[in-house]
Parts: C-alpha cells; sequence; structure tokens
C-alpha cells in the first residue's frame, strides 16, 4: 500500500520543489552551499561581538538609572516621610508616617491602608533614616504614646 503513493509523492517532490533532483551531484553541491553559510570573517564576528556589548551595556546602565531615579522623593521633601514600621505578618505591616508636624500610625495591608492613631504628640526621633533603627526604641516611644492618649481620653471624660 504504501509503494503505491511513493512513486507519486516523488514525481510531484521533483517537479514542485526547486532543486531536488535525482541526480546526486547537485544535492551534494546545494549541501556544500548551505553548510558554508555566511562569510564568518573576523571582523564580523568583532563587530556583531562589540554591537551585543554595547546593546547589554546599555540594558543594564538604563536598569541602574532607573533604580536610582525611583529612590527619589518627590517635591514634598521633608513634610512626607516614613520614620519607621514594624512587620506584623508576611504582608501586613504597622507603620508610622510623619505628614508635616503630624504623625500617623498606618496599617498597611494588601490592597488597603487604614489610619490606626493620629499621635497628638509627636515620638521623639534620633535618627531620619526610613524605616531603619532600632525596633525596641520605636516599640516604646509607641507605648508611651498611646499609654499618653488613653490617659488623656480617661482624664478629660
Amino acid at each position: 500500500m504504501t509503494h503505491a503513493f511513493a512513486k507519486p509523492a516523488l514525481l510531484f517532490l521533483f517537479a514542485v520543489v526547486p532543486g531536488v533532483t535525482a541526480s546526486a551531484e547537485p544535492q551534494q553541491a546545494q549541501a556544500l552551499q548551505f553548510a558554508s553559510g555566511p562569510d564568518l570573517s573576523a571582523d564580523y564576528l568583532i563587530q556583531f561581538s562589540l554591537g551585543l556589548i554595547v546593546v547589554l551595556v546599555a540594558v543594564v546602565a538604563l536598569a541602574w538609572l532607573m533604580r536610582r531615579l525611583s529612590r527619589f522623593q518627590s517635591s514634598v521633601g521633608d513634610s512626607l516621610q516614613a520614620i519607621a514600621g514594624i512587620s506584623l505578618g508576611p504582608r501586613e505591616r504597622v507603620v508610622l508616617v510623619k505628614v508635616g508636624e503630624t504623625q500617623l500610625l498606618l496599617g498597611v495591608a494588601p490592597g488597603r491602608v487604614q489610619t490606626l492613631h493620629v499621635l497628638e504628640h509627636p515620638l521623639p526621633t534620633t535618627d531620619h533614616k526610613p524605616l531603619r533603627g532600632d525596633r525596641g526604641v520605636f516599640r516604646r516611644n509607641l507605648a508611651s504614646a498611646l499609654k499618653g492618649a488613653e490617659e488623656g481620653r480617661e482624664t478629660s471624660s
């Protein structure tokens, strides 16, 4: 059964596909032409390598530049600053933010930011490195500020 379709398929292949012939010499010449490929001289390889290096350096430089520029704050300056933060879980944080002279205690979770407390008396900060420093100091200052706010509420009632 397969031999019946073999001869017509070969005839069709020889007739339709240019360069396919029954003789061995043209096939060998064509195979040698495809195997040699383009002329890969030393000048071509050097030019190709230098072009590739230039593109890679440009990509790395742009990535570095974008990383550096994203650290700059907007024109707000020092009036908006993240002072400290504590991680409560894998995706939840409590962050102390300074807005002007007011300090806000914010709860941050995926897709949600909620004001937990507005501090009436700002917590003293020794260094202004955002989200860095001794967490024990932050915890003590926060506890004393919240205790002072609760005592203030009890005396006013």
